[in-house]
Protein backbone atom coordinates (compact mmCIF):
# COMPACT_ATOMS: atom_id res chain seq x y z
CA UNK A 1 0.00 0.00 0.00
CA UNK A 2 1.18 3.51 -0.87
CA UNK A 3 0.21 6.07 1.73
CA UNK A 4 0.75 9.82 1.50
CA UNK A 5 -0.04 11.94 4.56
CA UNK A 6 -0.19 15.75 4.69
CA UNK A 7 2.23 16.30 1.79
CA UNK A 8 3.08 19.95 1.09
CA UNK A 9 5.54 21.70 -1.23
CA UNK A 10 6.39 25.39 -1.44
CA UNK A 11 8.44 27.08 -4.14
CA UNK A 12 9.89 30.41 -2.98
CA UNK A 13 6.99 31.02 -0.64
CA UNK A 14 4.30 29.93 -3.13
CA UNK A 15 2.29 26.84 -2.21
CA UNK A 16 2.46 24.25 -5.02
CA UNK A 17 1.03 21.26 -3.12
CA UNK A 18 -1.03 21.76 0.02
CA UNK A 19 -1.87 19.04 2.56
CA UNK A 20 -2.33 16.10 0.15
CA UNK A 21 -3.27 12.80 1.78
CA UNK A 22 -4.38 9.55 0.14
CA UNK A 23 -3.95 5.80 0.25
CA UNK A 24 -3.58 3.45 -2.71
CA UNK A 25 -4.04 -0.26 -2.21
CA UNK A 26 -2.26 -2.92 -4.30
CA UNK A 27 -3.96 -3.31 -7.66
CA UNK A 28 -5.38 0.21 -7.76
CA UNK A 29 -4.87 2.70 -10.54
CA UNK A 30 -4.85 6.28 -9.33
CA UNK A 31 -5.17 9.22 -11.69
CA UNK A 32 -4.88 12.88 -10.82
CA UNK A 33 -6.42 15.23 -13.35
CA UNK A 34 -6.23 19.00 -13.24
CA UNK A 35 -5.26 22.13 -15.14
CA UNK A 36 -1.68 23.09 -15.93
CA UNK A 37 0.05 24.48 -12.88
CA UNK A 38 -2.22 22.70 -10.40
CA UNK A 39 0.71 20.81 -8.84
CA UNK A 40 0.15 17.30 -10.20
CA UNK A 41 3.72 16.72 -11.38
CA UNK A 42 5.12 18.50 -8.34
CA UNK A 43 3.11 16.13 -6.15
CA UNK A 44 4.67 13.11 -7.90
CA UNK A 45 8.15 14.60 -7.60
CA UNK A 46 7.54 15.22 -3.90
CA UNK A 47 6.30 11.66 -3.38
CA UNK A 48 9.46 10.38 -5.08
CA UNK A 49 11.73 12.74 -3.14
CA UNK A 50 12.79 14.68 -6.25
CA UNK A 51 11.75 18.03 -4.77
CA UNK A 52 11.91 19.09 -1.13
CA UNK A 53 8.71 19.00 0.88
CA UNK A 54 7.65 21.35 3.64
CA UNK A 55 5.66 18.61 5.35
CA UNK A 56 4.33 15.13 4.85
CA UNK A 57 5.07 11.45 5.05
CA UNK A 58 5.21 9.00 2.13
CA UNK A 59 5.19 5.29 2.90
CA UNK A 60 5.08 2.16 0.81
CA UNK A 61 4.36 -1.12 2.59
CA UNK A 62 4.55 0.77 5.92
CA UNK A 63 8.13 1.98 5.29
CA UNK A 64 9.44 5.29 3.98
CA UNK A 65 9.25 5.24 0.16
CA UNK A 66 12.59 7.03 -0.14
CA UNK A 67 14.20 3.94 1.41
CA UNK A 68 12.64 1.73 -1.27
CA UNK A 69 13.16 3.66 -4.49
CA UNK A 70 14.24 0.48 -6.26
CA UNK A 71 10.53 -0.43 -6.10
CA UNK A 72 9.56 2.66 -8.12
CA UNK A 73 9.65 3.49 -11.84
CA UNK A 74 8.90 7.02 -13.07
CA UNK A 75 8.07 8.32 -16.55
CA UNK A 76 8.52 12.10 -16.44
CA UNK A 77 6.92 14.70 -18.66
CA UNK A 78 8.58 15.10 -22.05
CA UNK A 79 9.68 18.62 -21.13
CA UNK A 80 11.89 17.24 -18.35
CA UNK A 81 14.10 15.20 -20.68
CA UNK A 82 17.11 16.46 -22.62
CA UNK A 83 16.34 15.05 -26.08
CA UNK A 84 19.74 16.23 -27.37
CA UNK A 85 21.64 14.00 -24.93
CA UNK A 86 23.56 11.47 -27.06
CA UNK A 87 22.08 8.18 -25.87
CA UNK A 88 20.61 5.30 -27.81
CA UNK A 89 17.19 3.74 -27.34
CA UNK A 90 18.91 0.57 -26.07
CA UNK A 91 20.83 2.44 -23.39
CA UNK A 92 17.79 4.44 -22.25
CA UNK A 93 15.88 1.21 -21.60
CA UNK A 94 18.95 -0.54 -20.18
CA UNK A 95 19.24 2.24 -17.56
CA UNK A 96 16.17 0.71 -15.92
CA UNK A 97 18.16 -2.37 -15.05
CA UNK A 98 20.78 -0.41 -13.04
CA UNK A 99 18.68 -0.93 -9.92
CA UNK A 100 19.23 -4.70 -10.34
CA UNK A 101 22.80 -4.65 -11.67
CA UNK A 102 24.48 -1.81 -9.80
CA UNK A 103 26.05 1.43 -10.97
CA UNK A 104 29.45 0.41 -12.21
CA UNK A 105 28.80 -3.12 -13.35
CA UNK A 106 28.17 -4.41 -16.82
CA UNK A 107 24.53 -5.35 -17.39
CA UNK A 108 23.84 -9.02 -16.77
CA UNK A 109 22.69 -11.31 -19.56
CA UNK A 110 19.22 -11.60 -17.96
CA UNK A 111 18.95 -7.78 -17.83
CA UNK A 112 19.93 -7.53 -21.48
CA UNK A 113 17.33 -10.17 -22.36
CA UNK A 114 14.63 -8.27 -20.43
CA UNK A 115 15.48 -5.09 -22.35
CA UNK A 116 15.60 -6.90 -25.69
CA UNK A 117 12.29 -8.63 -25.03
CA UNK A 118 10.58 -5.40 -23.95
CA UNK A 119 11.77 -3.52 -27.05
CA UNK A 120 10.85 -6.43 -29.30
CA UNK A 121 7.36 -6.75 -27.86
CA UNK A 122 6.54 -3.08 -28.47
CA UNK A 123 8.02 -3.10 -31.97
CA UNK A 124 11.01 -0.90 -31.14
CA UNK A 125 13.90 -3.36 -31.21
CA UNK A 126 14.88 -2.26 -34.72
CA UNK A 127 15.32 1.29 -33.35
CA UNK A 128 17.66 0.22 -30.52
CA UNK A 129 20.75 1.87 -32.08
CA UNK A 130 19.03 5.17 -32.85
CA UNK A 131 19.65 8.25 -30.75
CA UNK A 132 16.64 9.06 -28.57
CA UNK A 133 16.49 12.58 -30.08
CA UNK A 134 16.02 11.14 -33.59
CA UNK A 135 12.69 9.51 -32.71
CA UNK A 136 9.22 10.97 -33.04
CA UNK A 137 7.58 12.29 -29.88
CA UNK A 138 5.36 9.24 -29.61
CA UNK A 139 8.31 6.88 -30.05
CA UNK A 140 10.26 8.76 -27.37
CA UNK A 141 7.40 8.42 -24.88
CA UNK A 142 7.11 4.73 -25.73
CA UNK A 143 10.83 4.21 -25.04
CA UNK A 144 10.49 5.81 -21.60
CA UNK A 145 7.41 3.74 -20.85
CA UNK A 146 9.29 0.57 -21.87
CA UNK A 147 12.18 1.68 -19.65
CA UNK A 148 9.79 1.93 -16.69
CA UNK A 149 8.35 -1.50 -17.39
CA UNK A 150 11.80 -3.07 -17.90
CA UNK A 151 12.69 -1.94 -14.39
CA UNK A 152 10.09 -4.41 -13.08
CA UNK A 153 9.11 -2.01 -10.31
CA UNK A 154 6.14 -2.44 -8.02
CA UNK A 155 5.03 1.20 -8.33
CA UNK A 156 4.83 3.03 -11.66
CA UNK A 157 4.40 6.80 -11.88
CA UNK A 158 3.51 8.57 -15.14
CA UNK A 159 3.08 12.26 -15.82
CA UNK A 160 1.68 12.84 -19.26
CA UNK A 161 -0.75 15.28 -20.92
CA UNK A 162 -1.93 16.82 -17.68
CA UNK A 163 -2.69 13.47 -16.06
CA UNK A 164 -0.68 11.86 -13.30
CA UNK A 165 -1.19 8.12 -12.91
CA UNK A 166 0.36 5.42 -10.84
CA UNK A 167 -0.08 1.71 -10.57
CA UNK A 168 0.67 -0.60 -7.69
CA UNK A 169 1.42 -4.34 -7.85
CA UNK A 170 1.01 -4.71 -11.59
CA UNK A 171 2.02 -7.18 -14.23
CA UNK A 172 2.56 -6.30 -17.87
CA UNK A 173 2.16 -7.79 -21.27
CA UNK A 174 3.04 -6.33 -24.62
CA UNK A 175 2.17 -6.61 -28.25
CA UNK A 176 3.54 -4.56 -31.11
CA UNK A 177 0.98 -1.77 -30.63
CA UNK A 178 -0.08 -1.83 -26.98
CA UNK A 179 1.19 -2.26 -23.46
CA UNK A 180 -1.33 -3.94 -21.21
CA UNK A 181 -1.10 -3.32 -17.48
CA UNK A 182 -3.00 -5.87 -15.45
CA UNK A 183 -3.68 -5.45 -11.78
CA UNK A 184 -3.34 -8.06 -9.11
CA UNK A 185 -4.72 -7.84 -5.63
Amino acid sequence: MLEVKHLAVNYRGVTAVDDVSFRSLPGQIVGVIGPNGAGKSTMVKAILGLVPTTSGVVQFRSRALKQQLSSVAYVPQRSQIDWDYPITVWNVVLMARTVHTGWFRAPSRPSQEIVKDALLRVGMLELRSRQIGELSGGQQQRVFLVRALAQQAELLFFTYLGVVSFFSSCSYSFDSKSIFISLSS
